[in-house]
C-alpha cells in the first residue's frame, strides 16, 4: 500500500505519482514530482545532491558529463 502524503492543501498520491490540489490533478511534470517526492519523504533531513539526481535522472545519470 502506498502512501499519501498531505501538504496543507495538496496531497501527493505516491501510488501514481499525482499531486493533487482540492481533489482535483495537478500537471506536473515527471521529474517535479520525483524530487517532490524525495524532499517529502525525507522531510527535515538533508537530501544530497546525488539523491536528488538520481530521483530525477535516473537512467541519465551515466551519461552526464565528467569533471
Amino acid at each position: 500500500m502506498a502512501a499519501t502524503y498531505i501538504l496543507g492543501p495538496l496531497h501527493l498520491d505516491a501510488e501514481t505519482d499525482t499531486l493533487f490540489l482540492g481533489g482535483e490533478p495537478i500537471s506536473l511534470g515527471q521529474r517535479a514530482v520525483a524530487l517532490l517526492r524525495v524532499f517529502v519523504e525525507h522531510r527535515c533531513m538533508p537530501v544530497s545532491k546525488d539523491a536528488l539526481m538520481e530521483a530525477a535522472w535516473a537512467g541519465f545519470m551515466s551519461r552526464r558529463p565528467s569533471g
